[in-house]
This record gives structure tokens, sequence and C-alpha cells, in this order.
């Protein structure tokens, strides 16, 4: 009588468990990855409205406390291009950030606070005697296309 080696797989065996593990496995990770990506897409679209959010805040507070009447559009601010001066605060786009800074017509000052940062595209900025209006462009993926535009208004009282 022969003795059978009863203490490991066969290769059949082992092919077959690595085969319904692939079968099983390949949809998972494709599925995990998926999950990942939107996860960090949802995240940016929530970074993006939050920082967004929180630059109509400032914004809306400064004009609350200083009104349109000083309230200007600088076209080229130290090379930076468009800016927004509400009295001696200045709102600027330097890169893909939007910063808050106290105005200078001098020099550009050193204390700046960041209060957007790395999905700003473009600012547009309309401004009349009665009323403010600003769009905020937001490339979230840095692909160099536009994917939201947040648009802000304010007007005086009558």
């Amino acid at each position: 009588m022969k003795k059978v080696n009863k203490k490991g797989f066969t290769i059949i065996e082992l092919i077959i468990v690595f085969a319904i593990a692939g079968i099983v496995l390949v949809p998972f990770s494709l599925y995990l990855t998926s999950s990942l990506r939107n996860t960090t897409l949802i995240q940016k679209n929530i970074d993006a409205i939050q920082d967004t959010q929180e630059v109509f805040i400032l914004t809306n507070e400064l004009l609350r406390s200083n009104g349109l009447s000083n309230t200007e559009i600088i076209p080229n601010y130290f090379g930076y291009g468009e800016a927004l001066k509400i009295d001696d605060k200045i709102i600027v786009q330097k890169g893909t950030e939007l910063v808050l800074q106290d105005y200078s017509t001098s020099s550009e000052q050193a204390t700046n606070e960041i209060i957007m940062h790395d999905y700003i595209d473009h600012v547009v900025y309309t401004l009349s005697a009665q009323a403010l209006n600003m769009e905020i462009h937001v490339d979230k993926d840095l692909d160099g296309n536009v994917d939201d535009v947040f648009p802000f208004s304010y007007s005086n009282r009558l």
C-alpha cells in the first residue's frame, strides 16, 4: 500500500484558489481605488467651498464696516494683477492663493493672511457706486480648467 502525503496542497488546488482570489480581489481593488479617488475629489470640493465661503464672509464683514465708499479695484497691484481694496485692507490673488493684507501704496506688506489657497484660477471684480460683484473661479483639480464659479454680490442698502 502506497503512502499519500496529506500535509500540503496540490498544484491544481493552489491554482484554483489563486484564480478565485483573483476574481474576487481585482474588482475589490478597483472599487477601493475608485472610492479613494472620489473621496479625494469630494474633499477638494469641500475645501474649495469652505475657503470660498470664508472669503465671502470676510469680504462681507469688511464691506459692512466700511461700505462701498472706501472700496476700489486696483488694476495692477505690485504685478499681481487686479486687487480689491476695502478701506485699509486689500484682497489680492497671488498664484493660486487669495491673500488678505494691509494696503500699502509704497510696498508690499510682509504680513499676509491667506484666506483661500490652492484652488484659485482667477477672480473677477465689478464695482459700481451701489454694488460690488465678485466671482471666484476655482480649479479644484489644478488642470488649468475652471471647475466652479462662486459668485458674491454686495449692495448698499438704501
